[in-house]
């Protein structure tokens, strides 16, 4: 089921909480006093930077699921929680790619830390 490790349900399941919680306060909006949107609504905006930033952009470099209809519905579901779409992301993101030092060198090697740490948790 999913593409890379067993370990990419942990952001899948983090990025599932944060939609049930982003529902959730569409249904207690009349419900509960304004102090405690005002609450959940803090909390809301500071979940959203580690959704984007953790979530969503690991996603768009290395999608979850084997099945692109999986991998379809959740950046559905992402675009969704966070406000904005997931293709529109992932198409000005990698822009910021383009000729800067994640290209491989001569013998087809990337030495950024962050490649690194990804290659040695799928061995």
């Amino acid at each position: 089921m999913f593409a890379h490790t067993r370990w990419d349900a942990v952001p899948v399941a983090a990025a599932l909480l944060h939609t049930a919680y982003f529902f959730g306060m569409f249904y207690l909006f009349s419900r509960v006093p304004l102090w405690v949107m005002l609450i959940l609504g803090f909390v809301y905006s500071v979940s959203i930077s580690w959704n984007i930033n953790g979530i969503s952009h690991n996603f768009i470099h290395n999608p979850y699921f084997h099945s692109p209809l999986l991998n379809r519905l959740f950046s559905i579901l992402e675009s969704i929680t966070v406000g904005f779409s997931q293709i529109f992301y992932e198409c000005i993101h990698m822009q910021h790619h383009k000729g800067n030092a994640d290209r491989p060198d001569e013998h087809g090697e990337n030495h950024r830390l962050d490649f690194d740490l990804q290659a040695r948790s799928r061995r």
